[in-house]
């Protein structure tokens, strides 16, 4: 009931004596490309979930996704706040479990500050990500690079003091950016198609 509620009735369905199987093709867009993928879930004689594929694994080859972390730095800070350590270390599970071969980080600062120095600031931030990324085991070709105030996310226009730097705080952000691409891409597996990792 729970699959059903989340994702609908199967599109297909097979078992002996009952259902055991259940598959949906999912049709979506992706970088301006059609693509079709196929969701398997096998059930036990009890009908709970025991399995699930997509098939092609990672959907036509490749799985990428970006995640905006917004809450990783403090105001004027390179050094990753507590909940930026579990946000880098959930990237890194994810990062490993998909099969990167390469990873793009950015950082970025808010608009305070010369642009000099921002962009120093965003590329320590940058190279903070990639330093905790590969402390935590994820083993891919890393691009780090700072992008300073160039990207502003939120203006807080009228705002000043203690409440300025607060309401900037989305603008000091690392955007992680991973392409895996899969050994076996013709084969069934755990990896789905990549707008389900934004």
């Amino acid at each position: 009931a729970q699959i059903d509620n989340l994702v609908g009735p199967p599109h297909f369905s097979e078992g002996l004596y009952g259902v055991r199987e259940w598959d949906y093709v999912f049709n979506y867009r992706e970088n301006d490309t059609h693509k079709i993928c196929q969701y398997k879930i096998l059930f036990d004689k009890d009908m709970n979930a025991q399995s699930f594929y997509w098939y092609p694994n990672g959907c036509n080859s490749t799985s990428g996704f970006t995640l905006n972390a917004d809450f990783l730095f403090d105001f004027d800070k390179d050094t990753l706040t507590p909940k930026g350590e579990e946000i880098v270390d959930n990237v890194a599970m994810q990062l490993k479990k998909t099969g990167v071969k390469d990873v793009r980080i950015e950082g970025h600062t808010d608009r305070l500050g010369s642009n000099a120095y921002n962009l120093d600031l965003s590329q320590r931030r940058s190279n903070t990500v990639k330093e905790r990324l590969i402390e935590r085991g994820v083993d891919a070709n890393f691009t780090a690079i700072g992008l300073g105030k160039k990207h502003q996310v939120v203006s807080c226009k009228g705002e000043s003091g203690d409440i300025l730097k607060e309401c900037l705080r989305p603008n000091r952000r690392v955007i992680i950016t991973a392409q895996a691409t899969l050994d076996k891409p013709d084969e069934a597996g755990p990896i789905g198609p990549s707008p389900l990792y934004q």
